[in-house]
């Protein structure tokens, strides 16, 4: 079995947050990014900024993004 990591570091305090999960689909990281947004209290009025690879499920236009959570992705590798 193939098991799947999301993982978030505080820059500030190094505390650090763990998931597991055991497929990498859209609706997983849907979850992962509403599990990341609400214990912040991220929203319009405390917005944040994700960095993440190009996963195809990352940039899927089917992805629930919490409101003022906003996603720049890494450029992709040169060929």
């Amino acid at each position: 079995m193939v098991l799947g990591v999301g993982a978030r570091v505080e820059p500030s305090s190094g505390q650090s947050e763990w998931w597991l999960f055991d497929r990498v689909e859209t609706q997983i990281m849907s979850l992962i990014l509403e599990a990341f947004a609400l214990p912040e209290g991220i929203d319009q009025e405390h917005p944040a900024l994700l960095v993440l690879d190009r996963a195809g499920w990352q940039i899927t236009n089917n992805l629930e993004i919490p409101g003022g959570l906003f996603l720049e992705f890494l450029p992709a590798p040169a060929s």
